[in-house]
């Protein structure tokens, strides 16, 4: 991990640990697996553009893919477009010198011209340098309300992968390998009640996984289906 934030440029921001493709149940999403594979290995063309709801896991395929490049030695540069309201528009400039870019929720800068010029020059020195990169976006490039039309173009004329959600089976495989991950039993009956009246996306999911880990260990109680709705209470998330 250490070798990999030393190949990442410094911006300020940085993924989170535990992102990689093998933690990754691609459901329908093997072609964009297989394109960011490709693009981290630096056999791929210059866009990947991805798409979907939230907890769909964007961002996990982006992190995945900074990690496979770092471990073949190629410097990446990410940056999370949903904190830009922190963030300034000309940290931008010069991540073309990376050997890959990955810009994540471009949809958060939809509007705000500053941010779509950075975005658009950007894009042109990369595409110079050879340099690809991989966005992310929570609606197709055409969809987006972008007031630049040349960003637009340019983000349509990449290869477009829409990222579809897991079905409650694969969510299921990954709550019980998760938990598993982190030593502790997950019972099925507990998952499918967990899928049944739970939030629907994995993110969500995720910090309910995170919580219940927490309370069964703070009450010295195993996962069972009792625990899981107290917990989905507590949290909000219990869906009727």
């Amino acid at each position: 991990m250490e070798e990999q934030r030393a190949r990442q440029l410094t911006l300020g921001v940085a993924l989170s640990e535990g992102h990689d493709f093998a933690n990754f149940v691609p459901g329908r999403n093997q072609p964009a697996i297989i394109a960011l594979r490709q693009l981290a290995s630096g056999a791929h063309g210059p866009l990947i553009y991805l798409w979907g709801g939230a907890g769909s896991g964007k961002t996990h395929l982006l992190g995945a893919t900074c990690a496979e490049a770092a471990v073949g030695g190629r410097a990446t540069a990410y940056v999370p477009l949903v904190s830009h309201a922190e963030l300034d528009p000309a940290m931008l400039a010069g991540l073309e010198r990376a050997r890959i870019v990955c810009i994540d929720d471009v949809h958060a800068i939809a509007g705000l011209k500053i941010w779509e010029e950075a975005l658009f020059h950007l894009y042109n020195e990369a595409e110079s340098g050879g340099v690809p990169i991989a966005v992310t976006a929570d609606k197709p490039p055409l969809a987006l309300p972008l007031r630049l039309n040349d960003l637009k173009s340019r983000l349509s004329a990449g290869t477009v992968f829409q990222i579809r959600e897991l079905n409650d089976s694969e969510r299921g495989r990954v709550l019980a390998a998760r938990a598993q991950a982190r030593g502790f039993e997950f019972p099925e009956e507990a998952v499918r009640y967990l899928l049944g009246r739970g939030p629907r996306d994995m993110h969500s999911l995720m910090s309910v996984l995170d919580r219940l880990d927490a309370f069964s260990l703070s009450e010295q109680r195993k996962l069972t289906v009792p625990l899981v709705r107290e917990v989905l209470i507590a949290a909000g998330k219990l869906r009727r």
